[in-house]
């Protein structure tokens, strides 16, 4: 199938920009054929491209794969609105993302899709921009609390990642050495937590007091 050809090629940029087009995460157009939302519906697209995150070690895969998911958060027909936000979904992002022996690239882009779907206006990334320069219309796509609950499921391990004790990488630096650095997956996950913050959930703000997350971010600069 053409999808699935398509999704195995994902780490191309030229077909990113296809798959974006071809699901209608960049225009509404589709929203007048029926056959073409059926289609979509009983194709298992959004899972393919979820699963890139397990089945390959490319951090270009990965930030083409969360690009493609941010897109569709940002302008989705129905079908893949529902399907995206769903709490299944949401788990199967995070299974990849807590697996211990991914590359850490895996966490930070699928990090970006959970934090589209709380915030969809912020862009992925410039080039995504450029691409969308001149679409202006469709829907975002809104979390549903059932979709925040799902993430708060994982907030705990995130939390865990942030621990820099038995960390024993080094980055030499002109004014010194970073013992550890932060690293980005570091501050993609204080980045969810300060977009948690954002959502107006009291059920969020209440479990990110209870584990301290945002001491724990303060703690950060700290360490």
């Amino acid at each position: 199938e053409i999808v699935v050809q398509l999704v195995d090629l994902i780490g191309i940029t030229s077909v990113m920009e296809v798959l974006i087009r071809l699901i209608g995460a960049d225009e509404t157009i589709y929203s007048n054929y029926a056959d073409t939302m059926q289609w979509l519906e009983n194709t298992d697209v959004l899972g393919m491209i979820a699963d890139k995150f397990s089945s390959s070690d490319s951090p270009e895969v990965h930030a083409n794969a969360a690009e493609i998911l941010c897109a569709v958060t940002r302008c989705a027909p129905p079908s893949l609105a529902a399907k995206i936000c769903s709490p299944s979904f949401v788990g199967r992002l995070f299974c990849h993302a807590l697996e211990g022996s991914r590359p850490k690239s895996v966490l930070v882009h699928s990090l970006s899709v959970c934090i589209s779907l709380l915030d969809p206006k912020r862009l992925a990334s410039a080039s995504y921009q450029a691409f969308r320069s001149n679409v202006s219309h469709g829907a975002l796509v809104t979390a549903s609390p059932e979709t925040v609950d799902g993430m708060l499921e994982s907030l705990g391990n995130l939390l865990n990642l942030l621990d820099t004790s038995t960390a024993e990488n080094v980055l030499p630096t002109t004014y010194g050495c970073l013992r550890p650095p932060l690293g980005k997956h570091r501050l993609k996950i204080v980045e969810f937590i300060s977009v948690l913050l954002t959502v107006g959930s009291e059920t969020a703000e209440q479990e990110l007091i209870s584990q301290s997350a945002i001491k724990r971010s303060i703690d950060l600069f700290f360490e």
